[in-house]
């Protein structure tokens, strides 16, 4: 019985189903702000990616080390990024909590005007209900 449990489990993540459970708390974290997601680029820290399809909400394309970037205290990415249209205004998506949280990286540095190009660049405007406009795969 555990064994087939967690053979469910492994086959959830490994075809990217997870997906599925990021885009609903994401809808649930977002209400009727318009929003968008970026995750994290495996090999360049800092930058992000565009969400297109669910799959790319999956443990399989989110889960990436941190790392270092070209600014001195900055650590880069976080495994995905929503863009919100009003406060808090970005939220960082949490495998700790399985949710979306207000804790984004730097955002000390970037809430005042001289350093708001520290924020995370997003490649995506925020929309309404935006993982319903993703393809599946």
């Amino acid at each position: 019985m555990l064994v087939g449990l967690i053979a469910a489990i492994l086959l959830f993540f490994l075809i990217g189903l997870d997906g599925f459970f990021v885009a609903a708390q994401a809808e649930a974290s977002a209400g009727d702000r318009p929003y968008c997601i970026g995750t994290a680029e495996p090999k360049n820290a800092g930058v992000y990616l565009p969400v297109t399809k669910i799959e790319d909400l999956s443990f399989r394309h989110m889960f990436n080390s941190r790392g270092l970037t070209e600014e001195p205290g900055h650590i880069g990415v976080h495994h995905a990024v929503m863009q919100l249209a009003g406060p808090p205004g970005f939220l960082n998506w949490s495998y700790r909590v399985f949710g979306f949280v207000p804790e984004v990286i730097n955002r000390e540095y970037f809430s005042h005007e001289e350093t708001k190009y520290l924020a995370p660049q997003l490649p995506c405007t925020p929309v309404k209900h935006f993982v319903k406009s993703l393809m599946l795969f």
